[in-house]
């Protein structure tokens, strides 16, 4: 461990202001929590808070010293930079902030004052982190948690000390559950169905063989039972008189793309080496807790909430894509119409039905609602616009976007009961 330093940098102290009043402690231990707990963490080495600090209340915690958003800013930058796919990170995503919110709430369930839990929540992320980008240097962000953790622990040394325990218990939940998700099976090519008219193949410039992440539907849910827990009906049957007047609108739209149009369609085009759809949701949520002034324990409450849904709306996307494996659009036009035809964006390595940025973007938009409800026509406008996207784009069709909307809508549904305590349909 890193010899303690009495400096927090500037990643997590940008004001003095002093905090907000804080929520009602029982609320927040009432809060479900996500991971599940594995037992007590390994011995470690803390650092001596009061040794490093002095007196008790040096100074008090300030807003920037109770807050997740710089974390989940960070945990975007990395995930453009390493270059991860859409759905690896999504799982970033969803293990860095429902180990925050854990962090928080069981802090507050053993009697610590709200603010004194967040040396849990900072050392928690900085653990998460450091598991999930190894190749970066773990020191930095142990450095990153001991600075946000520091100007807090000077409220009070010995319970921090408690609470940075706990912190490292909730990460290596958190490590736990990443290491028995399934995400690291290996897909067999005997899996994949034989060629056959309608069905998804390589699709040009680039001709990849391998789809992406072919048992990510099998990934395990947050919130649903599994990946076909919320199923449509299916794709619009191949060569029916539907799926023609279909690809005809996608021919419509490439011959006729207007510069706004355009725009839309490479704004929510979120491939590798970007923040992906679960970074511009996240980024969204971010703006819209600052903009509300939202209680930093509810904006890590809504960050959880937000990264399950997404999350889950991907592993349901990802079952229904590879159970139909549907051709895409650019493989039916150059077969039938043109076949030097490319699409506006380039078309994903991985079958059409249903829409992986449309079903994400349906239930981020109906978590953000739920605790942002001024802006919930906003919200429900701009998961509409990252479906239409890919129609603009000419890489899915309308009945992608359409089922792929309506099956994230209800996987938010189904997060909010759960995150609420309301009625929602079971798993």
């Amino acid at each position: 461990m890193l010899p303690f330093v009495i400096f927090a940098p500037t990643f997590f102290l940008l004001t003095v202001q002093e905090a907000a009043a804080q929520p009602d402690a029982g609320r927040i231990a009432a809060w479900s929590t996500w991971l599940t707990e594995t037992g007590p963490a390994l011995a470690s080495t803390p650092p001596n808070f009061g040794q490093s600090f002095g007196r008790q209340g040096d100074r008090r915690p300030t807003s920037d010293d109770l807050t997740s958003i710089r974390w989940t800013r960070m945990a975007i930058d990395l995930i453009a930079q390493q270059r991860l796919n859409p759905l690896l990170a999504s799982r970033v995503l969803a293990l860095l902030h429902t180990a925050m919110h854990d962090a928080l709430v069981r802090g507050v369930r053993r009697g610590q004052d709200e603010r004194i839990a967040w040396v849990a929540v900072h050392r928690a992320a900085s653990l998460v982190l450091a598991d999930l980008f190894p190749e970066q240097s773990p020191e930095r962000f142990e450095a990153l948690g001991l600075g946000a953790a520091a100007a807090i622990a000077a409220f009070d040394p010995a319970k921090a000390l408690t609470m940075w325990q706990l912190g490292s218990d909730v990460a290596r939940d958190a490590a736990t559950r990443a290491r028995s998700d399934g995400s690291d099976r290996v897909w067999a090519l005997d899996r994949r169905p034989a060629p056959a008219p309608g069905r998804w193949r390589p699709t040009p410039p680039i001709n990849a063989f391998n789809p992406l992440e072919p048992l990510a539907g099998e990934w395990l849910p947050w919130v649903l039972a599994s990946g076909g827990a919320v199923e449509p009906l299916g794709p619009v049957p191949y060569d029916s008189p539907r799926f023609w007047e279909e690809v005809e609108e996608v021919r419509r739209f490439a011959r006729s793309l207007t510069p706004a149009q355009k725009a839309i369609a490479e704004a929510w085009n979120l491939d590798f080496g970007t923040v992906t759809p679960a970074g511009v949701w996240n980024l969204k949520g971010a703006e819209l807790a600052e903009q509300t002034k939202l209680e930093a324990p509810e904006t890590l409450r809504m960050f959880a909430a937000l990264n399950v849904a997404v999350m889950d709306a991907f592993i349901a996307c990802w079952h229904v894509k590879y159970k139909w494996w549907t051709a895409r659009p650019i493989t039916v036009i150059r077969e039938r119409y043109d076949s030097r035809f490319l699409s506006h964006l380039l078309t994903p390595a991985f079958p059409s039905y249903i829409s992986g940025h449309a079903s994400v973007s349906g239930a981020a938009g109906i978590v953000l609602a739920r605790f942002f409800p001024e802006r919930a026509d906003w919200l429900r406008a701009q998961a509409a616009e990252a479906a239409e996207s890919r129609l603009l784009g000419g890489i899915h069709f309308r009945s992608d976007n359409e089922a792929g909307l309506e099956l994230g809508r209800e996987v938010g549904r189904r997060v909010v009961g759960r995150v609420f305590l309301e009625s929602s349909p079971r798993p």
